[in-house]
């Protein structure tokens, strides 16, 4: 038994190891790459040394004491051995779901902006928005493209983060903030009703 859980761990190791080569190629991984294998060769070192343990007892006759210990212990090792190169494939996935949640988070603040500004007429925040929209699709376009080829880095948090000043700027802008135009036409525009409703009251009282 312990033979042959060496020999499947033994064959998965070297299956995994070309997978750590093959998906995650150094010219892009190589930190990864490095990690991946280091993990792979210490579970390798663990089941070398886990038969030869049983090894030792076996020639004593005493495998059986153990009541299958050195399986055991082969078999956890198998079991990470086949887990290595997918957690760090996974970290694409979780740097893509980070990207694209903190994207989305400008995306809607911005959404908000553009139909606010919109339904009441208003265009001074035009140029900062499109410049904002800019920097979102260009920036979602370059991560769906390094995602699909498996290429994704954790180097676009200073684009992110030029998006989020972008946007945020069209709140503090001095000149022209969103919230502040917006906030004005509606004050403008109740003012006019107020007018609007008092001279209507000062016209049916002469009539």
């Amino acid at each position: 038994a312990v033979v042959a859980a060496y020999n499947t761990a033994k064959a998965n190791y070297l299956t995994q190891s070309q997978e750590a080569i093959a998906k995650l190629p150094s010219d892009n991984y190589k930190d990864w790459q490095e990690a991946a294998v280091a993990k792979l060769v210490d579970q390798y070192r663990i089941i070398n040394e886990a038969k030869a343990e049983d090894d030792a007892l076996y020639k004593d006759k005493k495998s059986a004491t153990v009541g299958g210990k050195w399986k055991d212990v082969i078999d956890a090792a198998n079991a990470e051995i086949n887990n290595i190169v997918d957690r760090a494939m996974q970290y694409q996935e979780d740097l893509n779901d980070d990207y694209t949640s903190k994207i989305k988070a400008q995306q809607d603040k911005l959404t908000k902006i553009k139909g606010e500004l919109s339904k009441r007429g208003l265009t001074e925040c035009d140029a900062d928005i499109k410049a904002a929209q800019k920097l979102i699709d260009d920036l979602t376009a370059d991560i769906a493209e390094l995602y699909a080829k498996h290429e994704l880095k954790n180097d676009k948090y200073d684009n992110i983060n030029a998006i989020t000043t972008a946007v945020s700027n069209i709140d503090d802008n001095k000149s022209h903030a969103w919230n502040t135009l917006t906030a004005n036409y509606d004050a403008k525009v109740s003012m006019e009703g107020i007018i609007a409703n008092t001279q209507k009251a000062l016209n049916d009282a002469k009539a």
